[in-house]
């Protein structure tokens, strides 16, 4: 697949633990797994001489269902971050989606839905990098957590992989390719490129973002020009 274009892959590893990622997410995967299929990448790579960026992303604070604490989850997903270094962390909190498990078996998995929150949901500005007491009120709690307490424990647990592992957080595949497609490929590159551009947003200045633009549509239209050679 790395000899055929793969450049980047966006993996769903949602926990390091293993009775969160087979009784509340029922992916039918143990931690090994994650690792091995991780390690399989990796030893493709250097078989290939070929980069390719792996996007992990996590549940964070997940159901826990009384059977493990948040303590010992987040010890086994940072034991996950240490054996597979991956290149970002996507870390989002849970949420009981329409029609999903967690929503039509909210009861069993801790979740407390207000009434009307569907509608409150559609309309819901979800924008993971606001500090929590600038979110509106959603009516959502987990375990007898609110929906604040639970996206503070999701940010704290952002932070510490940021600080303490220097990996970068929230950057998906689709980013990675962005990059790539604009010549930016080292790893102190690609967290420089994130915070500047994320502050673009915040202070509505987009030079940065229109940098990358336009070495990401050069490299298409050359890219594009070559399959009629």
């Amino acid at each position: 697949m790395i000899e055929g274009g793969l450049k980047a892959i966006f993996m769903g590893g949602e926990s390091g633990n293993d009775f969160i990622n087979q009784e509340v997410m029922n992916k039918g995967v143990v931690f090994e797994d994650i690792v091995y299929t991780i390690k399989a990448l990796r030893k493709a790579e250097k078989k290939t001489n070929n980069k390719v960026y792996l996007s992990l992303a996590l549940i964070y604070p997940p159901p826990l269902m009384g059977k493990v604490g948040l303590d010992k989850v987040k010890e086994d997903n940072l034991r996950l971050i240490e054996e597979v270094v991956p290149d970002s962390i996507m870390v989002t909190p849970p949420g009981p989606f329409l029609h999903t498990r967690w929503y039509q078996e909210r009861e069993k998995f801790g979740f407390n839905l207000e009434e009307g929150i569907i509608k409150e949901a559609m309309e819901y500005e979800y924008v993971l990098y606001k500090p929590p007491h600038l979110w509106p009120k959603l009516g959502i709690s987990l375990e007898g957590k609110s929906f604040y307490e639970i996206l503070t424990e999701c940010n704290k647990f952002r932070h510490t992989i940021e600080s303490v592992y220097n990996i970068p957080t929230d950057l998906s595949d689709e980013h990675f390719l962005m990059f790539y497609s604009a010549g930016i490929t080292k790893k102190q590159e690609t967290m420089k490129y994130k915070k500047e551009t994320m502050l673009g947003i915040i202070s509505c200045e987009y030079f940065q973002t229109r940098q990358i633009s336009l070495r990401t549509n050069q490299y298409s239209q050359e890219l594009a020009k070559s399959n009629f050679r």
